[in-house]
């Protein structure tokens, strides 16, 4: 399976995977040390319209564009096309991560967002992805991340 991954993918998905940003989210944010709480939005959207999760360009400008509405600052990308269908994009940002998984069989989307910028970080991005998705119907769930003891 990780076989048709491209070298730089693999080991990208390997650092954000195994980063301690969890743990020790040291990143420094205009000069200031990153709070000690950080923010985790995870969702499934359900019902969303198979043309919208088929089209990989349009869910990345949408990501993307709600991400720098939100002032995250991007470092990069990594997206993968699935034959015959569905799409991941994970992206690095210096708060962390946000990722997209869709499932066009199902009319969903798997939606997780990362910042180490505080309580309530993430949503303004949650909700703009919302908005231009249109679901159904949502599981949401937000936490707040301790990562100091």
């Amino acid at each position: 399976m990780l076989k048709n991954i491209p070298l730089e993918t693999f080991k990208f998905l390997f650092f954000l995977i195994y980063s301690p940003r969890v743990k020790l989210c040291i990143i420094k944010m205009k000069g200031n040390i990153s709070p000690p709480i950080g923010n985790r939005i995870t969702a499934v959207l359900f019902g969303i319209r198979e043309e919208l999760l088929n089209n990989s360009n349009k869910l990345k400008e949408v990501l993307i564009d709600a991400l720098k509405k939100e002032n995250f600052n991007i470092l990069g990308t990594v997206s993968h096309k699935f034959k015959p269908q569905g799409y991941s994009i994970v992206v690095l940002l210096s708060e962390s991560h946000a990722s997209i998984h869709t499932y066009p069989e199902y009319n969903s989307l798997a939606f997780d967002l990362y910042s180490c910028r505080g309580p309530k970080d993430g949503r303004k991005t949650y909700n703009l992805l919302v908005n231009h998705l249109k679901p159904k119907k949502i599981d949401f769930k937000e936490e707040h991340v301790k990562v100091k003891p």
